[in-house]
């Protein structure tokens, strides 16, 4: 298995803990002011921010499922057809990545892999299932990616810096787990 394009990663993952940063910068920002136009005012690019944050976050998490996907593929040739199969994959959903893993590991093994992470991911702290996580997050995105910017786009408003963080801490544990198990089957 190759390793995963840690620049890359890096890269990615920089750029989402600056605009989580840029965010929490910008609501304690406005938190302060006094003056209810400026107020409003700062809260219309606190959304904008969480919007360009959890963009970032969708990104980064799209480079690196793609990124595993292509470090499982042994030879080049393995790599060129995941490579291409992956171009065929809009997104990073439920259906998407199970195409994808599927095609790089197989169904048996799938079969085996996903049931450990029904399991593992419904730990104490956190009683989400990634591939439903997935689901819900590429919905937002699609929301947001195809709508113009507008306050409160979404039923039920936004996801908050808080949730976004959360959602990113998750994943990355989840991540780091799915590429080191692909590793060892």
């Amino acid at each position: 298995m190759l390793p995963l394009k840690t620049n890359t990663f890096r890269k990615n993952l920089y750029h989402c803990r600056r605009m989580l940063q840029e965010s929490i910068k910008k609501e304690k920002e406005a938190s302060t002011h006094q003056n209810y136009v400026e107020v409003d005012k700062e809260g219309l690019n606190q959304q904008l921010i969480q919007k360009l944050a959890f963009l970032e976050l969708c990104g980064w998490l799209e480079t690196t499922l793609d990124d595993i996907y292509l470090s499982i593929g042994k030879t080049r040739i393995e790599r060129d057809l995941i490579e291409r199969h992956i171009r065929t994959c809009y997104g990073f959903d439920k259906r998407n990545f199970t195409s994808c893993l599927k095609f790089c590991i197989g169904n048996t093994k799938y079969e085996k892999i996903k049931n450990s992470y029904e399991v593992s991911s419904q730990n104490k702290q956190q009683k989400t299932n990634f591939l439903n996580k997935l689901d819900e997050l590429s919905g937002i995105r699609n929301e947001y990616a195809h709508t113009s910017y507008k306050k409160g786009v979404l039923q039920g408003g936004q996801p908050g810096i808080n949730d976004i963080k959360k959602d990113f801490i998750f994943l990355l544990k989840i991540l780091v787990k799915l590429y080191y198990d692909l590793q060892t089957i």
